[in-house]
């Protein structure tokens, strides 16, 4: 084991679909709109389902509505715990406002109130993408606690939301199971119907902005696709040369289009979120660390240098892109990715370019950019923070 400096990024989600790339104004009004919608889907889903009662007096109605209101709190608590946590976030949110006693037994539940302490933002973008309605609270939380990405086993940090599983930078930026790409193409190239198949897929809701309008684009899972097509044995179709190329020139999507260009699809990282891991034995939160000599490996030793299109910023995309497949050093695969405080020494002995300066407290940098604040890892997997920082918590 080995000891050395790393570091937390004081954006965890600034590689993926965050909250600062959808516009506070957009954000708002398409919160509010999804949340009305799914509210009268639930009412015309009740309507459909009608039975037959004999009229009654409007005070006898009013009375039977009570009691059909209160009978569910006779069950055990335990019976009504199971059943709120097979809900999801939006209903529980409905069911708040129906009395106090059905508020004060939401507001209980640990894991309802531990989503929405730790990972408040992920839900807001669940309801950014119009994706809240598809994963219970149950499932929520059930990847609150599990620290790995579910395809390669490496802590993960994010959250990938088709298939509401956890994963890492590595895997959404490679693995086929994480491709996205807009409904219209993906059905059409696998023969499935727009009117009767887009509900049997989670769709992800993404904002494209351009400098005067901005449209929303509904995009899917590409795995989840196929496998539509495959149980349902439709007819593919032929593969469209064109796709979806309207406003490409000056659109803006809320995804890392930089990382894109590079990675072979411009919506692969849009459908990922940041998920911090909660840890219920410690119970404490962690949103990933980093190895600071892996990032100052490509930082000290840039080829070429470019500047970002927007922001004017020197970048080293081409150099970081590379830096995914080469085999010069074994530190420079681990550039983006996530550990536990726990696993870094582990790292450390490994790492070529570990740094074990005495220096705590600086700052880290990635392209110009300060992303985080550098702290030394024991060689027992401990956090060494200064005696100042200890007497603040």
């Amino acid at each position: 084991m080995s000891s050395g400096l790393a570091y937390r990024l004081k954006e965890p989600g600034w590689n993926v679909l965050n909250l600062s790339s959808v516009p506070r104004a957009s954000f708002r009004r398409a919160v509010k709109r999804y949340r009305k919608e799914a509210l009268q889907h639930e009412r015309s889903q009740r309507q459909e389902q009608p039975c037959y009662q004999p009229r009654a007096s409007s005070s006898l109605r009013k009375q039977q509505q009570q009691q059909q209101h209160s009978s569910w709190i006779l069950l055990p608590l335990e019976i009504i715990r199971m059943i709120f946590l097979d809900l999801d976030m939006l209903t529980l949110s409905h069911l708040r406002s129906v009395n106090k006693t059905t508020k004060q037994i939401i507001d209980s539940l640990p894991e309802y109130h531990l989503l929405h302490t730790h990972a408040a933002d992920t839900l807001r973008l669940l309801d950014v993408t119009q994706c809240t309605h598809h994963f219970s609270v149950g499932q929520l939380y059930w990847e609150l606690r599990h620290p790995q990405c579910r395809t390669c086993g490496d802590f993960g940090p994010f959250l990938f939301i088709p298939t509401c599983t956890r994963s890492c930078f590595a895997c959404n930026r490679t693995h086929s199971q994480y491709r996205m790409a807009p409904i219209k193409v993906v059905f059409s190239w696998y023969g499935l119907s727009l009117d009767n198949d887009w509900h049997r897929l989670p769709l992800v809701h993404t904002l494209d902005c351009t400098r005067w309008t901005q449209h929303e684009r509904m995009l899917v899972s590409i795995a989840q696709a196929k496998a539509l097509h495959l149980q349902l044995a439709a007819p593919q179709a032929r593969r469209s040369h064109t796709g979806d190329r309207r406003n490409s020139s000056n659109t803006w999507t809320p995804s890392p289009t930089r990382y894109s260009e590079y990675w072979g699809s411009r919506w692969r990282l849009s459908a990922t979120v940041a998920f911090p891991y909660y840890d219920p034995v410690a119970r404490s939160v962690e949103t990933g660390v980093y190895c600071l000599g892996c990032v100052k490996y490509w930082e000290n030793t840039k080829s070429t240098t470019q500047k970002d299109p927007v922001s004017g910023t020197p970048t080293t995309w081409e150099d970081y892109n590379e830096a995914w497949g080469t085999t010069l050093t074994p530190g420079s695969r681990d550039l983006d990715r996530a550990f536990l405080v726990q696993d870094l020494p582990a790292h450390f002995r490994d790492c070529p370019d570990v740094s074990r300066s005495r220096r705590r407290g600086k700052i880290a940098w990635r392209f110009g950019k300060p992303v985080g604040t550098t702290f030394r890892v024991s060689a027992e997997g401990g956090a060494v923070l200064r005696r100042s920082e200890r007497l603040k918590k």
